[in-house]
């Protein structure tokens, strides 16, 4: 096996074929090379690495960046503990992989015998859904889905409840107000009561990251965040280029997961941050 090293520029147009099956479901990857819509830009030094087998096959993507490192993977390559220590030297930093679990494992043992024990491993399901798979159900009489266009504290509250909830992150209303302000926030309402939000984190070309789905305890167990993300997701598809939305879950919370799939998401691989 050998390294080549490529300038980020040429990655898609030298191994487009190869690479866009499995990046459509890697968001990091998107990121660091630039490749979703304004404003996000490429990291101005990653880097990008193709490990190819003797015989010309390529086998890993790793895309550098200054404190980090993503993974485009084939899945029929598994790393043993001495590989993923080469390349833990050669790409120093964080790992940040999505990929199929049996080699998140992998990397997570040998990340472990490396001694990587000062950084929390945070793990969770990528799902994806396409048009078709979108359940179809009505909202209830007195409930309407609508932008959030204007922060005020009960949105604040809603989004420091899902920091607390899913990333167990203590903010205050002025960080919730910059997160407000740096994604497209959508809620389900009743009259001026808000029930549960849902909001755009990441805009592909031709897909749509979701996160910050919130259900304050009091409003739970009448599906008000399924209908907010459903109805979120009926809006974006109502543009005929958008192919697939995706969103993150909790690897530990089994509500979530059954959501989602209740939806109609399917579960593509797992996310690993170490």
């Amino acid at each position: 096996m050998h390294w080549q090293n490529i300038p980020p520029t040429t990655l898609l147009r030298d191994y487009g074929s190869w690479i866009m099956p499995r990046l459509l479901c890697n968001n990091r990857v998107i990121g660091l090379l630039g490749l979703a819509e304004d404003p996000y830009q490429p990291v101005a030094d990653a880097n990008a690495w193709v490990l190819r087998h003797t015989d010309g096959h390529i086998l890993q993507i790793m895309v550098q960046a200054p404190r980090e490192v993503a993974l485009v993977y084939h899945p029929d390559f598994q790393l043993d503990a001495a590989q993923v220590a080469a390349i833990h030297r050669r790409f120093p930093g964080s790992w940040v992989l999505t990929c199929h679990e049996d080699q998140c494992d992998s990397w997570e043992r040998s990340a472990r015998s490396l001694g990587v024990r000062d950084v929390p491993l945070l793990t969770t399901w990528l799902y994806q859904l396409a048009p078709h798979q979108l359940r179809q159900k009505p909202l209830p009489s007195d409930v309407r889905f609508e932008a959030l266009l204007r922060f005020n504290k009960q949105i604040g509250r809603y989004i420091q409840g899902f920091m607390l909830d899913a990333l167990q992150q203590k903010v205050d209303e002025e960080e919730a107000r910059h997160r407000f302000g740096r994604q497209e926030f959508f809620g389900l309402l009743q009259g001026e009561q808000l029930l549960s939000i849902a909001a755009i984190t990441r805009r592909l070309f031709h897909g749509r990251c979701l996160s910050y789905v919130y259900t304050p305890t009091r409003f739970r167990g009448h599906d008000y965040a399924g209908l907010t993300v459903e109805y979120l997701c009926r809006h974006i598809f109502q543009n005929p280029s958008m192919q697939q939305i995706f969103l993150y879950a909790d690897q530990t919370n089994p509500c979530s997961n059954r959501l989602y799939q209740k939806l109609g998401f399917e579960m593509v691989c797992i996310s690993k941050t170490f």
